[in-house]
């Protein structure tokens, strides 16, 4: 049986239940696949395009449509805007449905406003964080980025941003992996190693 990529997303790692990326209990989707592979970046293993778990877009929108108690939808990789077509399309029947949705980009705003495809996506979201990550202004407490330099643009009229926090969350699964979360101290890093 063959397979049609083209309305698949390559997806790193799905939290189906997660609490630091965005206000409230979140379903948190790690794209795979960066060109823009910033220095120092946390997620190295997932600039690589080749394919990692491929994901027709409507099975992933029934899989976030069926998480019951869930307050929205986290995006982040990789580089979500580097699969604009299925994000555009998953984004718009999210939204048909009035799903929260948070959206981390590494792109900058001139590079969002230059292309309408890009911009069009960023502008379904309700808190999307820009800006590549600078490994040099690197800062555990902010919330919800790594570096000073990102900007949260928050639409929704009601999620506040409090920085001074440092959020981390760690994920024990099944098979006994362990799986850390947000932005953690060096210290932390090293306890699990």
């Amino acid at each position: 049986m063959s397979h049609d990529y083209s309305t698949s997303l390559n997806i790193a790692h799905i939290e189906a239940r997660c609490c630091i990326y965005g206000p409230g209990l979140r379903y948190v989707i790690w794209f795979q696949g960066c060109s823009l592979q910033c220095p120092g970046c946390w997620n190295q293993g997932m600039w690589s395009t080749q394919p990692n778990m491929l994901i027709e877009r409507d099975v992933l929108l029934e899989q976030i449509l069926v998480e019951k108690g869930i307050d929205g939808v986290t995006f982040l990789g990789g580089e979500p805007l580097q699969q604009p077509d299925n994000l555009l399309w998953l984004l718009c029947h999210l939204k048909e449905r009035d799903v929260h949705i948070m959206l981390y980009t590494g792109y900058e705003n001139d590079e969002i406003s230059s292309d309408q495809l890009y911009h069009e996506i960023c502008q379904l979201a309700d808190i999307l964080i820009i800006g590549r990550y600078h490994e040099h202004e690197r800062d555990l407490f902010l919330q919800w980025r790594g570096s000073r330099n990102q900007r949260v643009l928050i639409r929704d009229g009601k999620t506040q941003c409090s920085d001074g926090i440092n959020q981390i969350e760690i994920v024990i699964d099944e098979d006994g992996t362990i799986k850390c979360l947000g932005y953690p101290a060096d210290t932390i890093i090293d306890a699990f190693l």
